[in-house]
């Protein structure tokens, strides 16, 4: 066949492109369309395929370390970051994810150096000061000087997506509700790592807070089971004014939701596309979940007090707690000890071998609450405090909620860190104490050992950042003093 003009012309682009291509650019590109994916143990084959082939490239190695970042695996960051900086010094984005990665592996002392270099370059100034920021908050503790960080940030770059992220999570702790929850706006977007959540694709206008009198409002959850049901706290002050109210969340919370709220709250599960009826032309709104509570309360002040807003199957209740009850005399108590959040569960987290001090308590049965496999992690604890700590196999709040959620009905009260758990167990208005690390997320807000959100809540805090002794020690000694009638 004869070549149209150009062709020909066309083709020998084609073909000296090819040529100059390489199994490095090959392996670059794959990790980089991987990465954003999630894909992040295929993105750092392919990366450390990319490093191997171009060991004097440091991007290259810079590319690892972005990957091993994502793993949440620190010290191969470090030193696949600390390669890309042997072979470029004066960079200021290896810079600042070396920085990024000492600040996460706990190492603040090298992180600081790291990040006031990159501060003197220009075109890194801005992240470099954001780590910073971050810096000092997670290690010292230091609101105030991290707050001054990110706002001197915002006040060059008011875009910049990290840093509006980290001030909404401060300003909202702090009661700052109005500013806190426009900066949250930034939830929606990919960070530098390519984590985010994506808004979802409803035509249907955004709710701002209008007046809902006759109106139908979609709600769709936007992060973990955890977040939804925190944020259902709001649905009743909503459906006292609302036509309908859709709600799109996990599937898990559909039998729940539907026993709780009233009839013109109605549970969709999140599986999948969208259905029908949350795309009709008669859905007036749409917001994130999140919204609910930005809209219902514009300041902390405005929280409505409520013991519950949610209902475990009564029946399921009574049978499970007369297991428990046969297990053993005296309180049952439900434990929860770690988050697998992959942002803050390092620091929501207190391993089971700190627990002593309130396992210690006589009398007691243990009831665990914590998802996943535990089984080494309770004989460990069995064997060292001779504590009564009961198992039951036939619960899986990751495959049924409403069961679980029966589960802790049926307990006298709670001793938790601050993941779904605790939501799960203040929804439900269950008497319960909460384990704080510093900084703590923003709904537990600052200064307090209450909970406007959850009345039957004590919150007992770190005084020292990543030291649990100390909200170990408080929670042993309320729920001694409970038993003795204090």
């Amino acid at each position: 066949a004869k070549l149209a003009p150009g062709d020909a012309a066309l083709q020998a682009n084609l073909r000296l492109a090819l040529a100059r291509r390489s199994p490095a650019r090959d392996a670059e590109e794959r990790g980089w369309s991987l990465l954003p994916q999630g894909r992040d143990e295929e993105a750092l084959a392919e990366f450390e395929r990319w490093a191997a082939l171009a060991q004097a490239d440091p991007a290259a190695h810079d590319a690892v370390g972005r990957a091993l970042q994502k793993l949440r695996r620190w010290d191969a960051a470090i030193e696949a970051h600390a390669r890309a900086l042997a072979l470029a010094p004066g960079n200021g984005a290896v810079l600042v994810n070396l920085g990024a990665a000492l600040v996460r592996a706990g190492r603040a002392g090298e992180a600081e150096p790291v990040l006031r270099r990159a501060m003197a370059i220009p075109a890194t100034e801005d992240d470099a000061e954001a780590n910073l920021g971050n810096l000092h908050l997670r290690h010292f503790g230091d609101e105030d000087r991290a707050l001054a960080h990110y706002e001197a940030v915002l006040a060059r770059q008011p875009t910049h997506h990290a840093t509006r992220l980290n001030a909404a999570w401060l300003l909202l702790a702090r009661g700052e509700f109005a500013r806190g929850f426009e900066l949250f706006e930034s939830r929606f977007g990919p960070d530098a790592l390519g984590r985010g959540m994506r808004a979802q694709p409803f035509a249907q206008p955004r709710w701002r807070g209008e007046d809902l009198s006759g109106k139908t409002l979609l709600l769709w959850g936007e992060q973990g089971i955890g977040d939804d049901i925190f944020f259902a706290h709001a649905l009743p002050a909503l459906a006292t004014h609302a036509k309908r109210i859709l709600l799109w969340v996990d599937r898990r919370l559909v039998p729940i939701f539907a026993r709780s709220f009233p009839a013109n709250v109605e549970t969709h599960g999140r599986d999948g596309a969208p259905p029908p009826a949350l795309l009709a032309k008669d859905v007036d709104f749409q917001a994130p979940f999140g919204d609910a509570v930005r809209h219902a309360y514009p300041s902390p002040a405005a929280i409505a007090t409520r013991r519950s807003f949610l209902r475990a199957d009564s029946g399921r209740t009574r049978a499970l707690r007369a297991r428990y009850a046969a297990s053993g005399s005296g309180r049952l108590i439900g434990i929860a000890w770690r988050s697998v959040n992959p942002d803050h569960g390092e620091r929501k987290s207190a391993a089971l071998e700190l627990w002593d001090p309130i396992l210690a308590l006589p009398g007691a049965t243990f009831v665990n609450l914590q998802y996943g496999e535990v089984a080494a992690e309770l004989a460990a604890a069995r064997a060292r405090t001779g504590a009564r700590i009961v198992a039951d196999e036939e619960i899986d709040q990751l495959l049924d909620m409403d069961s679980f959620a029966a589960q802790v009905a049926a307990l006298d009260e709670v001793v938790t860190v601050g993941n779904a758990i605790a939501h799960t167990a203040g929804a439900l208005g269950q008497k319960m104490h909460v384990l704080l690390g510093t900084p703590s997320l923003w709904m537990w807000l600052r200064g307090r050992d209450d909970s406007p959100w959850y009345p039957a809540a004590r919150l007992h805090r770190q005084t020292i950042a990543g030291d649990w002794s100390a909200p170990i020690a408080s929670a042993a000694a309320a729920l001694a003093a409970t038993e003795n009638g204090v």
